[in-house]
Formats: structure tokens, sequence, C-alpha cells
């Protein structure tokens, strides 16, 4: 097992009490795999789709600790002489989607589905125990680190320039002075500092 996967699985095991704290944990690990999906008749379901097995049963407690939502559970083989997997969860029933949408403010009073879901949203991230949920499940999705006994690298790459920068904003709040280099298709933040990370 890698150290960036220890890490995670260590991660995984910390449980926030706080429900506004978890509602922040799972907006990043949604923000970065999950998504929203509609069916031929106009109903909107919400998915998770992840190649991480650590992604997949942290955002499996955190959605039945949070919400107590009924959720479908899919793995499956990319190749049938691969080892590689990705496991789906869903969430179907209506009342379930619009209680989980809401509390990620992807989803107005209303029911109005908000049309940029790559950004985080202020409210959730007020306290500074939200901010450090927030930031755990975003390196859950898309971080790595190195072991610090070979070298100082810490990693988060997303898709967004406005999420990296979002994001170096919240690192901010805690001292940590990310910087945010392209590489390829990301938008990858890095700390290379040794206290910091």
């Amino acid at each position: 097992m890698s150290f960036s996967s220890e890490v995670k699985e260590e991660l995984k095991r910390h449980e926030s009490q706080a429900r506004h704290c978890c509602i922040a944990e799972f907006a990043a690990l949604f923000i970065l795999a999950g998504h929203v999906k509609r069916y031929g008749n106009g109903d909107i379901y919400i998915k998770i789709q992840t190649e991480n097995l650590t992604v997949a049963q942290k955002s499996y407690i955190l959605l039945k600790k949070t919400f107590q939502v009924q959720i479908e559970v899919a793995v499956h083989n990319h190749n049938i002489r691969s080892s590689g997997v990705s496991f789906s969860l869903i969430v179907k029933r209506h009342q379930d989607v619009i209680l989980v949408l809401k509390a990620l403010k992807i989803m107005d009073e209303d029911g109005s589905l908000w049309g940029d879901f790559q950004k985080i949203h202020q409210r959730l991230v007020q306290n500074t125990c939200c901010k450090r949920a927030y930031l755990r499940g975003s390196f859950l999705v898309a971080g790595s680190v190195t072991n610090p006994e070979k070298a100082y690298h810490l990693e988060i790459a997303v898709l967004s320039g406005q999420y990296a920068l979002q994001l170096k904003e919240l690192m901010a709040d805690f001292g940590m002075e990310a910087k945010i280099v392209e590489r390829k298709k990301y938008h990858v933040l890095y700390i290379k500092e040794g206290s910091q990370i």
C-alpha cells in the first residue's frame, strides 16, 4: 500500500460528529466524484463514480450517517483481463435526492438546480471545522502525498481552475501556501514545505 493510500485510509476512519462537517466533507467528495443525472422522464438522481475504494466507502458512510438515504452500490470491472474496478453509489429516491442536493447547496429551496457545481459554496465552509472537513474530502478524492522520509510533496489535482483557486484560499486559512500549476487537463495545487504538509 502506498503512503498516500495509508493516509487516505486513516482519513476515511475520521468521523466528524457535527452534521455540518459531514455535509462539508461529502460536498467535496460529490463535487470531485459525483454527478446529477436525469432519467428519460426528467427525474433526477445522483451518482458517485470512483475507482478508489476508500472514496466509495467514505461516500457511503457519509450518505448513510448524514442523510439516512437509500443507496444502490455497484462494482464494475473495466476489463476482464485487468483488476481495475470502479464503484458507483446511486441515490434514486426523489425525496432523498432533493434532501442531499439542498444540503450541498446544489439545489435551492425552490427545487431549481444551480448551474455551476464546480465551486465551493461559502455557506458550507463557514466554520473552521467545516473547512478542515472539506479539505479532507478533497484530498480523499484528488490528493496524493509522498512519504516524508523521502521527500515533502502534497498535491490535489482538479479539473477547474476556479475550483483550484477556491481550494487554495481554504488552505491559506490554515497557513498553507499552496501553488497551482497546470498539468495536462488538471489544475494541480501543491505544497512542498514539510511543516505545512
